[in-house]
């Protein structure tokens, strides 16, 4: 095995401990809805029919008071462990879905906060109390109420929520499964044509926020299986892009394609410098100024090798791409041995690298104006 994969005994005891854990705990999947109506409440209930079908034992925890005929007749179907008062307010009867452990609970409404007198605070918190005990959840939650979106939907809805109805990003980064509910066509449809066209522009911004979210927990599960499995996390569900920066060249046209790119594909844009005795401080000031504009993530590396330290930073971050600048001028050692870019393309598995010319310091010829790509 190349070094760089090779376990220590301390890794496999993590991953003994990770696989044991993911082998104890309930799997949890959510239907996640960018607007209210759009049928999340069906589609929890539908899945749950078909595993009953297939032969799991399935039963509802918890169901909004009010349903539509489609949701009372798919809920005739399935078993009912009945809600609890608590402080006149209906609640998950958690002990009782613990003492009857089922193999799926379906859990409608995930941001409901409980009253004082509860045990937990948040509905989503007695879905953990489940997943622990080794029951998986079929749940519901709407983009509103997720804590870290709210601002950004308040703004585009116009409407505020109650902040005590929320669950935390980290909760559904945590999930197996996450399925976006679209909103059916007539939802973007109003009698007056201008508010129709303002309702489908909000809608549009709310499903790309929800399929962003959905991005990052598919991107979370391919890390964690990683991790299970004892393999580096090389490549991701999104894109990252990594820009290599010195003191000696301009990277501002690396920096500004890494932007563009990032955005195009909504990925993450790293900026990295390995510190050298060579260092130029007026140009790396300069480079990074505009990684900093350009509101990349910065990172200042350390190490005697320049291709080592780049590649171990992108192999734990799980880098996609690695912009690097090089000049045409070549030392006899570069010659003799490969320079720094032929060696890391040789050992930059699994990554893109886009090579940027950079023009020599004493050269009137300006630089080329599209870079080429070269892979990894």
């Amino acid at each position: 095995m190349p070094p760089h994969v090779r376990p220590d005994p301390d890794r496999l005891l993590r991953q003994a401990q990770a696989e044991e854990e993911y082998a104890r705990r309930g799997r949890l999947k959510v239907f996640l809805g960018y607007t209210s109506g759009v049928g999340k409440s069906f589609r929890m209930l539908d899945e749950g029919r078909r595993r009953a079908q297939r032969g799991q034992d399935v039963v509802v925890g918890a169901i909004q008071e009010r349903n539509s005929p489609e949701v009372q007749s798919l809920l005739a179907r399935l078993e009912v462990v009945p809600m609890r008062r608590c402080d006149g307010q209906s609640v998950m009867d958690v002990p009782a879905i613990l003492r009857r452990r089922p193999e799926v609970c379906l859990v409608d409404g995930l941001a409901y906060g409980n009253p004082p007198g509860c045990e937990r605070l948040h509905r989503w918190q007695d879905v953990e109390a489940l997943l622990a005990a080794g029951i998986s959840t079929v749940a519901t939650v709407n983009l509103q109420f997720i804590a870290e979106r709210r601002p950004e939907v308040e703004r585009i809805s116009g409407r505020a929520c109650d902040p005590h109805d929320t669950v935390p990003e980290a909760f559904l980064r945590a999930a197996d499964e996450i399925e976006v509910v679209d909103a059916p066509p007539e939802a973007g449809v109003a009698s007056d044509p201008e508010e129709g066209r303002q309702l489908r522009q909000r809608l549009s911004e709310l499903r790309e926020l929800a399929l962003l979210l959905a991005a990052d927990v598919v991107d979370q599960q391919l890390e964690a299986y990683l991790r299970r499995h004892g393999l580096e996390s090389t490549w991701g569900a999104q894109e990252r892009i990594l820009v290599c920066v010195s003191g000696g060249g301009d990277a501002s046209q690396m920096i500004a394609s890494g932007r563009r790119n990032a955005d195009r594909f909504h990925g993450e844009l790293l900026v990295a410098h390995v510190r050298t005795s060579e260092d130029e401080p007026a140009g790396l000031r300069r480079n990074l100024d505009v990684a900093r504009a350009a509101n990349a993530e910065i990172h200042l590396l350390s190490g005697d090798n320049f291709v080592d330290s780049i590649l171990h930073f992108a192999r734990g971050r799980g880098v996609t791409q690695i912009f690097l600048g090089h000049t045409a001028r070549e030392t006899w050692s570069q010659r003799l041995f490969g320079g720094r870019v032929e060696r890391l393309i040789h050992r930059a598995e699994g990554m893109d690298i886009r090579i940027f010319p950079h023009r020599d310091a004493d050269s009137e010829a300006p630089p080329a104006a599209r870079p080429e790509p070269r892979h990894g």
